[in-house]
């Protein structure tokens, strides 16, 4: 990544939205292995945090940039393909919320949740903050005093 933006001259945005799951039903806790809940928070909450440290720098310059992190409603609902899975997204919109605290005013980070159409009608969640004295969303901006 590094090396393609200074091909480009700079980075002006990163999307994370890599991600993985197992299909586990919530109730079968015996069926969530070990395995399972290093591998899913792995990709899911670490890869995000990572491409962030990494591109930091780069969002920064030339005034700033910005992360877009996808996640679910899962997150926020705790319905979804496995407990892991619901575990991880909620981790990626306070990992969200942190990187944007720690990155503005330069860089905008915000998130974007996504939802399996047949468990809700199509609709679309998320939240920016940007710095102390920048934009916020309504609800983030309270809880974070920001």
């Amino acid at each position: 990544m590094l090396r393609r933006a200074s091909e480009f001259g700079g980075l002006d945005l990163l999307v994370n939205s890599a991600g993985t799951t197992s299909l586990v039903p919530h109730a079968d806790l015996e069926a969530v292995t070990d395995e399972l809940w290093d591998r899913t928070p792995s990709v899911n909450l670490k890869g995000p945090f990572q491409c962030a440290r990494a591109a930091a720098d780069l969002l920064r310059a030339d005034g700033g940039g910005e992360i877009v992190n996808v996640s679910s409603f899962a997150g926020k609902y705790g319905t979804g393909s496995s407990i892991p899975y619901c575990a991880s997204q909620a981790c990626v919109n306070i990992l969200t919320v942190t990187l944007a605290r720690v990155s503005g005013p330069n860089a905008r980070v915000s998130s974007r949740a996504r939802v399996h159409r047949r468990s809700m009608a199509r609709a679309s969640a998320g939240f920016l903050v940007r710095g102390r004295e920048g934009v916020h969303g309504p609800a983030i901006a309270a809880r974070l005093r920001v």
